[in-house]
C-alpha cells in the first residue's frame, strides 16, 4: 500500500513492547530486508501491528492481509511482522521502496509518464488486474483509479525484478511474466523517470539511481 487508512502509526502506539516471539521474528525480518535492499533499509521499520495500533485496528490490518505501508509524512515505510515471513518481506520492502520513489514533488507534476507506461502491454494488463483485485477494498484507490493501479503495477514489477520472484505476479494476478521482457520494460521505465528528474533538477541522469 502507498498510504495508510489511518494517521501516522506513532499516534497509535499503546503496547510498550512486542512479545518475545514477535520480537524474534522482527529481528529475522530485519535481517532479510537488510540483505535484500542494503542501505535502503534505513527507510524501513519492521513493527508489531499490536504495538503500533489499538487491538481492533491491528486485527483489521492483519485480517485484511496488510503487509506494509509507506507514509509520506516522514517518508517512512512500516512492515507488519505479523503479516509477512522474512522471505516475503524482501518483496514487500522493494514494493514500498517503489512507492517512496514515486513520492517526489517533481514526479507528481508529470503523471503523464504513468499513462505512458500503460502503452506497454505488460504494464497495462497488470494495472487492470490490480484494479480488479483491489475493488474488494472500499477505501483502496487502486480499485477505482487506473493511475494509482498503474503505480502499483510498476512497483510490483520492481519487486519482481529485484527479488527474481516473477512467479508471484502470475500467482496473484494471473499474468505469466516473460522475465527478459519484464526486465526490459522496467529498465525503460526507470530510464524515462531518470531523464525526467534530470530535466527538472538540472542534474545529469546518471546522478539518479534506479
Amino acid at each position: 500500500e502507498s498510504e495508510s487508512e489511518v494517521s501516522e502509526p506513532a499516534l497509535f502506539r499503546r503496547n510498550p513492547e512486542p512479545s518475545q516471539d514477535i520480537q524474534s521474528k522482527i529481528t529475522d525480518i530485519e535481517t532479510a530486508i537488510q540483505d535484500a535492499v542494503g542501505d535502503l533499509s534505513q527507510h524501513i521499520e519492521v513493527v508489531s501491528a499490536y504495538k503500533m495500533f489499538p487491538d481492533d485496528v491491528a486485527k483489521s490490518y492483519i485480517d485484511g492481509n496488510a503487509e506494509g505501508a509507506y507514509f509520506p509524512k516522514g517518508r517512512k515505510i512500516y512492515i507488519l511482522a505479523e503479516s509477512v515471513t522474512p522471505e516475503r518481506a524482501r518483496w514487500v520492502a522493494w514494493h514500498e521502496l517503489g512507492h517512496r520513489g514515486f513520492d517526489t514533488p517533481q514526479f507528481k507534476n508529470y503523471q503523464s509518464l504513468v499513462t505512458q507506461a500503460r502503452n506497454n502491454p505488460v504494464v497495462d494488463a497488470l494495472s487492470k488486474a490490480i484494479m480488479k483485485d483491489r475493488k474488494q477494498y472500499a477505501d483502496d484507490k487502486a480499485g477505482t483509479d487506473i493511475n494509482v493501479a498503474t503505480e502499483e503495477a510498476i512497483v510490483e514489477l520492481l519487486a519482481a525484478s529485484k527479488t527474481g520472484n516473477y512467479v508471484e505476479i502470475e500467482k496473484r494476478y494471473g499474468i505469466k511474466p516473460i522475465q527478459p521482457e519484464f526486465k526490459t520494460t522496467l529498465q525503460r521505465l526507470l530510464d524515462k523517470f531518470k531523464a525526467l528528474m534530470a530535466k527538472v533538477t538540472g542534474h545529469a541522469a546518471s546522478d539518479f539511481t534506479n
